[in-house]
């Protein structure tokens, strides 16, 4: 009864999270998905594609078409492992470092105005309510 409830919550609040919060941070150049794989590839330098797949829960046929775009931008390099050269690594290129770098500080800003109509107090709440949901949520990895 209380997971029903939960799943119940959850369905009704993530696109309420996403429409007051991050709809309309458009990213200019690239797709949401790209800015995904970027973003996790920013968090976790030099994996297998693999990995990102299980991260963006994509298949690896639908992030080699991701990254392969990227690279063609020069966002994103790709290597390979010397032991095993079919395993695919992708690492940040300075450009995509940098083009990272920019968009993220753009959408923390715009965030940030969005967070004006709020006083301490709420900040604290959702401060405290965040860090809660993150440390349980990741018990799922």
């Amino acid at each position: 009864m209380n997971r029903e409830i939960l799943v119940e919550n959850l369905i009704e609040f993530l696109p309420i999270l996403y429409k007051k919060f991050f709809k309309g941070l458009d990213v200019c150049e690239i797709t949401k998905q790209q800015f995904e794989l970027l973003y996790c590839v920013g968090q976790w330098d030099e994996k297998p594609m693999t990995y990102y797949c299980s991260k963006m829960l994509v298949s690896k046929s639908n992030l080699s078409i991701i990254a392969d775009r990227l690279i063609e931008e020069g966002f994103l390099e790709r290597n390979t492992l010397p032991e095993d050269r079919r395993v695919i690594l992708l690492r940040l290129s300075e450009k995509g470092r940098g083009f990272l770098c920019d968009q993220t500080n753009k959408f923390k800003k715009e965030i940030i105005n969005k967070l004006e109509k709020f006083d301490e107090n709420d900040i604290k709440r959702l401060n405290e309510i965040m860090q809660e949901a993150r440390e349980i949520v990741t018990k799922l990895d």
